[in-house]
Order: structure tokens, then C-alpha cells, then sequence
């Protein structure tokens, strides 16, 4: 019987082969390894890059929230009562509209907020400065954030941060934690809001009218006359502490004097407005239509540099009742105020204006001198109007142009 003996060769050649793949096993493995713990690794880095860069994003637009919802707070409502100005009691208000508990607006931002983005220690995360801002047009930095202004300078402006302090009380926690990797994040934020007086005009929009009313006022009434007036049921007829005026057009038969004229606002026409435009302006506000094709806007006009437009202190009977519905209208609405015009000198038609108030409408009437002359009364008293058409400059034709006390514009500044 023969017996076949296994060549050694072959044996000792399919060992080494053996011994090969299992090495090769062996290094794929451990790279398959290196790859997760790699992949792991990535995967933690990404989730907590976007979650930071969410959690910074979402930081930032609450303070521009707080900033400027709260930043209308510092507007002195002793000027609307012709007081001197004094906004201490202003400076408090705009911090205590965002820190009261339950009902300020840090409160109301948190009930909206995932639990990590809300601020629940106000006292170590949150800081308002309230400062004057001098141009908006300008890094708000150094003199340009005076926190102490002096004399005429007013708070105008709300500095709202948060810091988040890894170490503090309520601090960020990151998503995917551990790895070596810490447990929480430096989140801060930042935001300025300025209430822009400086007001040279306004820019209606196709999507928001300018809430001016083609009527402009002596400013010697305005600024004097009214304000001069002592406090009493007459002047103050719905006791609110504003001081009311009466401005009239003459009579419609050209008799008696007049301390407010009917304007054109498109500075390009030399002639009256139609009656039904007028109306249109007086209880819709101003249309791009309604102003200058080429400058888009009414005005620029400041004290310094004043600039004429077409106007008329006399109105047929007929129109003067229509003017006066359309006041009236504006009266009885849920919002009375309106931006006018205010003139020095008129040389008719032209009136020199010189800049703008704001006021409520508290209603119109229509006079009659017993000899078939009518002619318009409206009485108005001081307001705030904050809109978005308001065009504002620091300077114009080379003079400042004064903060006005009634019209203004809020811009983030930081």
C-alpha cells in the first residue's frame, strides 16, 4: 500500500498566505477602528459648531429685540408738556421694560426660547447701558456713546449684551459633551438702538406712507405762542398735560389772518393740490406718488437751511369742509397723529419751511364770519412719532441739524 505524503513546500506556502490575510484582517480592522473614532470625533465637533453657531446667532437677534423695543423708552415725556428736558425717570424705564419679571420683554423672549438660549440670571448675564449717540453715521464708539451727556444732549441710545459665562449660574451646555472636550461655552451678544431726531424729511415707500399731513405751522405759534399758554381746561381740553392750539387758515373771502397754510408736498409743482389728493394725504398718508419724482421724498429742510414750497392760506367753502371731514376722520381713528410741516416766512405761494412736529388731531371745524366767509380750524397738541420713512442727517448744507423733539427714527447703530 502506498501512502501519499503532503509536499512541505505547499503546506508552508499555504501558511504564509494564511498568515498574510490574517495580518491584512488585523490592519483593517484596526483602521475601521481609527475611522469611527475619527468619524465619532468629527460628528461631535459639527454638531457642537452648529449648535454654537446657532446658539450665537439667536443670542445676537435678542439683543437687537431688547434693544430696540426697548430703546422708544428714553423719549422724555416731559417734552410733549413743553417741560424741560429731564430723562432720569426715562433712563430706569428703559431697563425696567426688559427686566421686569413675568412681563418684560426678556421675560417674554425666554417663554419662546429653547431652555438653553434663555437668560435667567439678568443680574450677571445681562447689561443695559443707555448713552448719547452724537452721528449715526458713525462708529459707536468712544465720544460717539457718551453714557453722561450734558446740558441739550439726551439719551438717545440702548446698549443691550449678554454673556453667557461658561462658569456662571445658567451656562450654555454643549450638545455632545465629553471626549476632553469642555461641558459649556462663552456665548455673548451685542446691540445698539438709536433714536435718530436728527430729521430732515421723509421717503415714503410702496409699502409704507409717510404719516405727513400737507399742512404746514407757523413756528412762532408752535414754539411759542402755544407753549406759552398757561395750563388750564381751556388749553388742555382732554387733561393729559399737553398743551392744545388752534391753527385757521383767512376766511375763504381772503379776510382775517392765518398761522398755518395748505401745501403742496411735490416740491417739482407750482400750483395747489386737488381737493381729493389732499384728502387722500391728510387720512392715508404720503404715496412715492404724492412727492418729487426725482428726489422721491419731502424735503431736506432744517432751521439752517430751509427750502420753499407751493402753499395757499385760503381755501374755497366747499374745499375747507372737505379738509375738515378728512381731519376729523383722522381724529376719531385709532391713530390721530401726524407728521406737519413748520414754516418761518411765506411770501405766497411760497413758504419758507424750515422743519417738522408731530401732533394730534383732536379735530376740525369750519368758521364762518357771518358774511359768507368760511375758512378751517384744527386743534392740535404735541406727539411721538417713530416711523420708518423718516430721513435723518447729521449735517445739512454744512450747519447740524437740531434733534427734534417730536419725529423720530430708530436704527440699530452698534
Amino acid at each position: 500500500m502506498t501512502q501519499t505524503i503532503p509536499n512541505a513546500k505547499v503546506t508552508t506556502s499555504r501558511l504564509a498566505c494564511r498568515s498574510a490575510r490574517s495580518r491584512r484582517k488585523g490592519y483593517v480592522s484596526v483602521f475601521s477602528i481609527l475611522l469611527i473614532v475619527i468619524a465619532v470625533a468629527t460628528l461631535v465637533l459639527v454638531v457642537d459648531w452648529t449648535f454654537l453657531v446657532f446658539s450665537s446667532r439667536r443670542t445676537l437677534q435678542l439683543t437687537d429685540t431688547l434693544a430696540l423695543t426697548a430703546v422708544s423708552e428714553l423719549l422724555d415725556d416731559g417734552r410733549l408738556l413743553d417741560e424741560p428736558l429731564d430723562q432720569s425717570d426715562d433712563v430706569i424705564a428703559a431697563s425696567t421694560v426688559i427686566t421686569t419679571p413675568a412681563t418684560g420683554f426678556l421675560a417674554r423672549n425666554n417663554e419662546v426660547l429653547p431652555s438653553q438660549l434663555q437668560v435667567l440670571d439678568p443680574l450677571n448675564e445681562l447689561t443695559i447701558d443707555a448713552a448719547h449717540v452724537d452721528d449715526t453715521s458713525e462708529p459707536v464708539t468712544g465720544l460717539n456713546f457718551n453714557t453722561s451727556p450734558v446740558g441739550t444732549e439726551r439719551y438717545n441710545s440702548l446698549r443691550v449684551e449678554i454673556f453667557r459665562d461658561p462658569n456662571g449660574s445658567h451656562p450654555v451646555q454643549l450638545l455632545m459633551r465629553g471626549f476632553g472636550a469642555p461641558d459649556a461655552a462663552k456665548i455673548s451678544g451685542s446691540a445698539i438702538a438709536t433714536i435718530d431726531s436728527r430729521v430732515v424729511g421723509y421717503r415714503p415707500q410702496a409699502n409704507a406712507a409717510a404719516p405727513v399731513a400737507p399742512l404746514a405751522l407757523s413756528r412762532g405759534d408752535w414754539e411759542s405762542t402755544r407753549a406759552s399758554q398757561p395750563l388750564n381746561p381751556s388749553t388742555d381740553m382732554n387733561n393729559n398735560g399737553r398743551k392744545e392750539f388752534d391753527f385757521v387758515l383767512k376766511y375763504s373771502d381772503g379776510s382775517d389772518t392765518a398761522n398755518m397754510a395748505v401745501l403742496n408736498v411735490d416740491s417739482s409743482m407750482f400750483a395747489d393740490a386737488p381737493i381729493t389728493v389732499l384728502q387722500a394725504q391728510i387720512e392715508d398718508g404720503l404715496i412715492p406718488a404724492d412727492v418729487d419724482p426725482v428726489t422721491g421724498r419731502v424735503g431736506p429742510f432744517s432751521v439752517d437751511v430751509p427750502d420753499s414750497l407751493n402753499g395757499t392760506d385760503v381755501m374755497d367753502s366747499s374745499d375747507v369742509a372737505d379738509l375738515a371731514a378728512s381731519f376729523n376722520a383722522v381724529a376719531a381713528s385709532n391713530d390721530p397723529r401726524r407728521v406737519f410741516l413748520l414754516y418761518d416766512t411765506a411770501a405766497f405761494p411760497n413758504l419758507n419751511i424750515t422743519g417738522f412736529i408731530a401732533a394730534n388731531i383732536l379735530g376740525a371745524t369750519v368758521d364762518s364770519n357771518g358774511m359768507g366767509g368760511s375758512r378751517l380750524r384744527i386743534r392740535l397738541e404735541p406727539a411721538f412719532i417713530i416711523h420708518p420713512t423718516t430721513e435723518t442727517q447729521r449735517e445739512l448744507g454744512g450747519f447740524d441739524v437740531p434733534e427734534n423733539d417730536y419725529c423720530h427714527k430708530i436704527r440699530v447703530t452698534r
